[in-house]
């Protein structure tokens, strides 16, 4: 080996790390830990974007899923509703020709007994 020096220099039980290898071990290391911790974060902020990305697009779907059921009652209610208003008028237009047809029978029934009463008044 060489000088004195150069073996306090080295690290070891003969001699001490001097200060420029301690500082530049330090240094190694923070730099290290900077670029980890900003690497995890990195890599935090991409997850959580990707999160939110797919929060919004499960929202998104949700909710053009319910707009479209909820048109789709909207129209089965209408279309039902057309259809209870045709039937409405139709039974009303049938009950309507029944209380017609009912009035002429009575109608007729009456002008049988007023004529049968008519008949039986002439022969007395």
């Amino acid at each position: 080996m060489g000088s004195a020096q150069e073996r306090a220099s080295l690290p070891g039980p003969a001699g001490t790390v001097p200060d420029a290898v301690r500082h530049q071990r330090h240094n190694i290391r923070c730099l290290d830990l900077d670029s980890i911790i900003a690497e995890v974060k990195a890599q935090c902020e991409e997850i959580a974007q990707k999160s939110e990305a797919e929060a919004e697009a499960l929202y998104q779907s949700k909710n053009t899923y319910q707009q479209t059921a909820i048109a789709g009652a909207e129209q089965h209610g209408k279309v039902a509703l057309e259809d209870a208003n045709a039937k409405l008028q139709d039974l009303q237009t049938t009950l309507q020709q029944a209380k017609e047809d009912l009035a002429q029978l009575l109608s007729q029934k009456l002008m049988n007994i007023k004529l049968a009463l008519d008949m039986e008044t002439a022969t007395y």
